[in-house]
């Protein structure tokens, strides 16, 4: 991490409080004001019963596929809700978020791929035979098809099931915090999910939005996925870190700054 790369930069997070205590914390580290701005909120389904059916029967699965840390807090605390041992079959995760979420709770991956999207993950798999394979993948309910689609032209037997919603937040909850991004200097907004691309735009209004495009402010996307998001609001991306996690992100936003401020010296 290059020090005080960050000083004197205010960072906007917009994902999820519960999940940006170690952005805040990186952010911070390297000298950066971190500005909480959650324009989604997780919560559960809207109904247990393909999880709980799934659960009963976790026995009759080879493979579990976790592709965020939520799918497995949600569906290792539905598990104990309902009083199901987990004994698993094997486990792949997305990334190393979603392997310290698993390990938190006493499981161990048994896969990972190099690249943490489901592009990587489908080259991973290539290496196993899935063909007839049951593959459990709990997700949410807005979950991409791109990795169920792949395991399915391979010959596995998939069961979806959503184990939690994402949702946007509301303005009554965020009111003070849109007030606050009105009067506020931004210099880099970091975006973790199409989902929360989408939220941002409709809470933070167009005023702001344009505010922020004035201002030349940076646009950090966690991958590929969620630039693609970005840019279909006719927004640039300056920033996709190598890998998807919030110490990669943090490394890549310090570095621009760092190379932009030796440019502007250099003039």
């Amino acid at each position: 991490m290059i020090n005080n790369a960050l000083k004197n930069k205010t960072v906007l997070i917009t994902r999820d409080m519960n999940q940006s205590e170690e952005l805040i914390r990186r952010i911070r580290e390297s000298g950066g004001e971190p500005v909480s701005f959650p324009v989604i909120r997780i919560g559960d389904p809207e109904n247990w019963e393909a999880c709980d059916l799934a659960l009963k029967h976790i026995k009759d699965y080879d493979w579990i596929i976790f592709s965020s840390e939520n799918a497995v807090r949600f569906f290792i605390n539905r598990a104990r809700a309902i009083d199901v041992e987990i004994i698993p079959p094997k486990i792949a995760v997305v990334g190393e978020k979603t392997k310290q979420a698993l390990e938190s709770v006493g499981l161990k991956e048994d896969l990972m791929p190099l690249e943490y999207t489901a592009k990587g993950m489908l080259e991973a798999f290539k290496a196993i035979d899935i063909h007839n394979k049951k593959v459990l993948i709990p997700t949410s309910d807005i979950a991409r098809e791109e990795l169920i689609t792949g395991l399915e032209k391979r010959g596995a037997n998939i069961c979806k099931v959503c184990v939690y919603r994402t949702l946007c937040n509301t303005e009554d909850s965020l009111g003070k915090a849109i007030k606050n991004l009105e009067n506020t200097m931004i210099d880099a907004v970091l975006f973790y999910s199409p989902s929360a691309v989408q939220c941002f735009y409709r809470l933070a209004g167009d005023d702001i939005v344009k505010k922020l495009i004035r201002q030349n402010t940076v646009i950090a996307s966690i991958g590929p996925t969620t630039a693609k998001a970005i840019r279909n609001y006719g927004w640039p991306v300056n920033i996709i870190p190598e890998k998807s996690s919030d110490e990669s992100m943090i490394e890549a936003l310090a570095r621009y700054f760092k190379q932009n401020s030796e440019v502007e010296a250099g003039k």
